[in-house]
């Protein structure tokens, strides 16, 4: 950054004396500027040389040009890091709206991908994910079509696509985007990243075979190619670790975990330790050591803020705690933290998705501990549909089943019980995770007395 103020400040001068002749230098050297202010955490100053920008390149080559239309994005860019949302957004469709009337009757054009894939970010960012989707859709396609399907330039547009896409809550599209999005990429840390994201999304999804493979190469190739400053490494090796132990690979998942903390506490990338501390709860819940689990969801909440960009790590620990709460006897309690780890979900993923009916299914074991029976129903019922939707025979829809058929059990609906308690025998009775199994053998105890 120095560096790039020092050029700027000798040329800026010259360059500023002879306009419009030298609009487009200007308007280059003004852009990048300002990407450099903005990338420093400078997003006024920013916002204030791409308006400079955009006026140099005006009076050069006017209103209608491509190049001052691309200027015109770049700002929408900046007035978006800077939090002016309305500007943004009106200027995002003014831009598109001339990016279209500019390009080829065909709907060609990198200006039009440009416009699609900035818009898209901006009603992301407003809370509008579903009309943002068209608009990622469109970019990544339009991109394909014109630089052909294995271009690594519609990395940044799948990038918001998938982020659209698990907003919303559908995550056999987004994992199609996280694997199409590592597919396009050369050997090299957009690969890694790329695979990083693919694996954690899989994960995520509770895919946890695929996850386990996906991750383990995801460690090889960070380890490989992303080792600079704010690396992916230890995030790849801690969901590595969380599959481990979703496996039953308890020992392989405790000493890789306890070797990545003194690790995650020096990394730059922000949600390394918290990352980290939610897998090591993870495993000693999986474990039943429910003390120690809640130690460590207690760490990793204190590494995440309100205020984060993505609550998932914040949700996953506030459901961590509320399920040690649960099983070590505060029902009460355990309600108040899944009643916070539902409200930090929802202010990332809007629809339902796993994270959220896990929450859920545990908030109805909460109020189902409370006597609240007709209550608990109503969270059961939704983390049940959801799994027998997305994903009938996945653990997490076994463990839905039993907990559906326990509140059936106590509203006395004997013959609802009996079905759910089928199903979840048939998912949870070949697990290779204890609790699975002792669920599975009192879900076929219950069965031979009804």
């Amino acid at each position: 950054m120095p560096r790039v103020r020092e050029l700027s400040a000798q040329a800026l001068p010259d360059l500023r004396k002879h306009q419009p002749r030298t609009g487009r230098m200007l308007n280059e050297l003004l852009t990048s500027l300002a990407y450099a202010e903005s990338d420093e955490g400078n997003p006024e100053a920013a916002v204030a040389l791409s308006r400079e920008a955009i006026a140099a390149v005006t009076a050069a080559l006017g209103s209608g040009h491509s190049e001052t239309i691309s200027s015109r994005s770049h700002l929408v860019h900046f007035l978006s890091r800077a939090k002016q949302a309305d500007a943004a957004r009106q200027l995002a469709e003014e831009v598109l709206r001339d990016a279209r009337a500019l390009a080829s009757p065909d709907g060609g054009g990198a200006l039009v991908i440009q416009a699609e894939g900035r818009y898209g970010n901006v009603l992301l960012e407003l809370g509008e994910p579903q009309a943002a989707l068209p608009h990622f859709n469109a970019a990544v396609e339009l991109a394909a079509k014109i630089y052909g399907p294995k271009n690594p330039s519609r990395y940044v547009w799948f990038a918001g696509l998938a982020a659209t896409q698990g907003r919303l809550g559908d995550f056999n599209a987004l994992l199609v985007t996280r694997q199409r999005q590592f597919e396009v990429q050369e050997p090299g840390i957009h690969q890694a990243r790329s695979l990083t994201n693919y694996a954690r999304a899989t994960l995520a999804a509770r895919k946890v075979p695929e996850a386990l493979e996906r991750l383990r190469q995801a460690v090889e190739v960070t380890q490989r190619y992303d080792t600079g400053k704010g690396s992916w490494v230890l995030v790849a090796q801690s969901e590595y670790g969380a599959a481990l132990a979703l496996s039953g690979r308890f020992d392989e998942a405790d000493r890789l975990l306890e070797a990545t903390i003194p690790l995650a506490r020096k990394s730059a990338k922000l949600d390394s330790l918290s990352t980290t501390w939610n897998a090591i709860g993870l495993s000693r819940q999986l474990q039943s050591q429910w003390a120690e689990s809640e130690r460590a969801f207690r760490e990793a909440l204190g590494n995440t803020q309100t205020s984060d960009g993505n609550q998932k790590q914040r949700a996953e620990a506030l459901l961590g705690i509320g399920i040690a709460r649960l099983e070590l006897g505060q029902a009460a309690d355990a309600e108040s933290w899944l009643r916070q780890a539902d409200e930090s979900a929802r202010k990332t993923f809007v629809g339902m998705m796993p994270l959220r009916a896990d929450i859920e299914m545990n908030l109805g074991r909460a109020l189902l501990a409370q006597g609240r029976n007709s209550e608990a129903m109503v969270p059961f019922a939704a983390a049940n549909d959801y799994w027998r939707d997305f994903d009938a025979t996945n653990r997490c829809a076994g463990l839905a089943a039993y907990w559906s058929a326990q509140g059936h059990l106590a509203a006395g609906a004997g013959k609802e019980a009996r079905v759910e308690l089928a199903r979840a025998i048939d998912i949870l009775g070949t697990s290779a995770l204890p609790g699975d199994v002792r669920q599975a053998r009192h879900a076929r105890q219950v069965v031979s007395k009804l």
